[in-house]
């Protein structure tokens, strides 16, 4: 739309037709940047949800947190140096 608009002879009809042609163009411009700007908010909302997904399988699952809290503890008895 935007190339035709520049070509000579369009630019010399009524303007009603003009408003509505660059109308369009306008409308139809601002929807794409609409799409791309809801495309970008889809998108990081999958990668919320999968930081979340990964969460909870790993530091969120209690059962990690004990394998986590029962190696510490092993390492921490493995470096104490012996008393005797």
């Amino acid at each position: 739309m935007a190339w035709y608009g520049t070509r000579e002879g369009f630019n010399n009809q009524e303007a009603r037709a003009l408003f509505i042609y660059w109308g369009f163009f306008v409308l139809f411009f601002l929807t794409t940047l609409y799409m791309a700007l809801l495309d970008i908010r889809y998108i990081f909302l999958e990668f919320k949800l999968g930081e979340r997904e990964l969460f909870d399988e790993t530091i969120g699952n209690e059962a990690f947190r004990q394998a986590i809290r029962d190696a510490q503890q092993a390492n921490q008895r493995t470096e104490e140096p012996d008393e005797h």
